[in-house]
């Protein structure tokens, strides 16, 4: 439903027979002629524009094991510890014209099943895991080209490194008039290449027939009315909360939304007042910088009422964004408040003309001689004059009051 899809009124399980090492039992439990939905539209942001990519079913199928190709020696391994563990196989039309866009695709794919709840996510565990068919022909052929399947990617780098690659070898197989073979090729990371791992068989090949041991499943409408009404909200939905509502950039709106805890966090600290750009700019520049990864949000050291104590503090001028990454630093390290390490440590700026003009009397005094022979004009006497003061309060003296002194002196 949240993919746009139409659910069908029963679904069936077939057989898929076909003899590989990662499936002894000849053949696999998945759905053809009857599959869980079909046709629907799933919108990412492509050259300044959301393009609608077609999905032509969704279906459930049992999964394989795992081939393990070890490093220097010629030995495969087969690990079956994944063998018949449910997954959800979702099928787009040819629809996506380069790397870049196949790349967005997955992402925001990906997102959109941690905002459902319906997966974790990690691709490098193989929770979510791409076939990508890569298709390249002559400008002047009508219809596709012969394809090529790219199996079990487990990253967004990887999809869109083996596509490049997989472009380029099957455009110079072609301008050197040979034939591309349809055949089932893996990534190579070490290698940066894709490389072959077997023909690709047909549709006719794998002899599909319904499977004897499952019955069809009828799904009702009043099961699927109740579905409908519990969907939470969607990842495109936040991502258009964000950029319309809250006016973040299009990149900022896609890494504060693409996990629902940052999301969460992030609006949590809004509720504070203080304005979305802003916190965004925080999030994004300084809280990602220290927790590396947006999942971890969670672990970050600080709530989103101590985050949003420490922005406004920021916002009304009494201490500098310098002293606040302090206060930042300092929390993961003791229990204390955000005003608590502010007054202990003596953050908050110096705004009071007299005490910022008697500061800056000390730096002159104590400069006096550099001064004198200072060959700059008065406006680089000012700016260097700035920087001694700023440096001896530690960033804590107000540079609008600085500035307006130095004026008057200089």
């Amino acid at each position: 439903m949240a993919l746009g899809l139409d659910l069908l009124p029963q679904i069936q399980f077939d057989r898929k027979n076909y003899y590989y090492p990662d499936l002894p039992k000849g053949y696999q439990i998945t759905q053809v002629h009857c599959p869980v939905a079909e046709n629907g539209i799933f919108k990412i942001p492509a050259e300044g524009e959301m393009k609608g990519i077609r999905i032509s079913r969704l279906h459930l199928e049992e999964d394989a094991g795992k081939t393990v190709y070890q490093r220097g020696i010629d030995d495969r391994f087969i690990d079956f510890n994944r063998s018949g563990t449910p997954l959800i196989e979702i099928v787009t039309r040819p629809d996506l014209h380069s790397s870049l866009e196949a790349g967005t695709f997955v992402r925001w794919l990906r997102a959109s099943m941690l905002y459902l709840g319906v997966c974790n996510g990690n691709m490098e565990a193989g929770d979510i895991r791409v076939d990508v068919n890569v298709s390249v022909k002559n400008s002047r052929v009508t219809g596709l080209g012969r394809k090529v399947e790219l199996k079990n990617l487990n990253s967004v780098r990887y999809v869109q490194n083996a596509i490049d690659f997989e472009i380029k070898r099957q455009t110079s197989v072609l301008l050197t008039g040979q034939t591309v073979c349809q055949e089932t090729r893996f990534w190579n990371e070490r290698r940066k290449a894709t490389e072959s791992a077997r023909q690709k068989e047909y549709m006719d090949d794998y002899r599909y027939f319904p499977d004897p041991d499952l019955t069809a499943i009828t799904i009702s409408e009043s099961w699927k009315n109740r579905l409908r009404f519990s969907l939470p909200a969607l990842f495109s939905q936040k991502i258009q909360k964000f950029i319309c509502e809250y006016g973040l950039t299009v990149r900022e709106a896609e890494i504060l939304a693409e996990y629902p805890q940052m999301a969460a966090y992030f609006e949590n600290v809004l509720k504070s007042g203080i304005r979305p750009d802003i916190v965004a700019r925080w999030l994004v520049n300084d809280v990602l910088a220290r927790i590396k990864d947006a999942r971890r949000i969670n672990r970050f050291h600080m709530n989103a009422q101590s985050f949003s104590e420490l922005i406004s503090l920021v916002v009304d001028g009494k201490i500098s964004r310098r002293s606040a990454k302090m206060v930042m630093d300092r929390m993961a390290q003791t229990t204390q408040s955000v005003l608590e390490i502010v007054k202990e440590q003596q953050l908050y700026r110096i705004d009071h003309f007299d005490e910022i003009e008697e500061i800056i009397q000390m730096v002159v005094d104590d400069n006096k001689n550099m001064l004198e022979d200072f060959k700059g004009g008065a406006d680089k006497k000012r700016h260097y004059l700035t920087g001694l003061v700023m440096r001896k309060t530690n960033g804590r003296a107000n540079p609008e009051t600085v500035a307006e002194i130095l004026e008057k002196r200089f």
